[in-house]
């Protein structure tokens, strides 16, 4: 394994940089379901419910944002007990994994928020959730949570 890493962090002119391509596709294949899901568009899924009836909604919509995170939960206690042993921990999956998940969501809520004005409740409900989200982060990671979900451009 060691051979594998230095090769892929060799950084040489020339050579594609085996690290970050790794990296790339683990976050992208972790969070393709995410990003079915919870997609911000206009399409509407379909979903179980608990009576065995089936009702629409739409999961990339603002009231769905605790959903959000407790979907992103899950993946994140599996990529813990499972896959964050596969990387070297300098190469900082963990906190990519939640930089990641956190820019597509950014960019989904923006989206949702630039479509509609939501009611004040369910504005506020959203903005705690990611409030309560954010503070977990931050302690997880010991240091600010703008620091935290940085992926080397802040």
């Amino acid at each position: 394994m060691s051979s594998v890493v230095t090769f892929s962090e060799s950084g040489a002119p020339g050579k594609v940089d085996g690290r970050n391509h790794i990296v790339e596709r683990y976050l992208q294949l972790q969070l393709a379901e995410y990003r079915r899901i919870f997609r911000s568009t206009d399409e509407v899924s379909r979903k179980r419910c608990a009576g065995g009836n089936t009702s629409d909604y739409q999961a990339g919509q603002l009231d769905n944002v605790p959903r959000r995170y407790a979907w992103f939960r899950r993946v994140l206690k599996h990529h813990d007990e499972e896959d964050a042993s596969l990387f070297p921990a300098h190469w900082d999956v963990t906190r990519l994994l939640v930089a990641s998940f956190a820019e597509y969501t950014r960019t989904d809520l923006g989206n949702v928020l630039g479509k509609s004005t939501p009611a004040v409740s369910t504005l506020l409900d959203a903005l705690q959730s990611t409030v309560d989200f954010e503070t977990g982060f931050a302690k997880r990671f010991e240091m600010p949570v703008r620091h935290a979900l940085c992926q080397g451009h802040c």
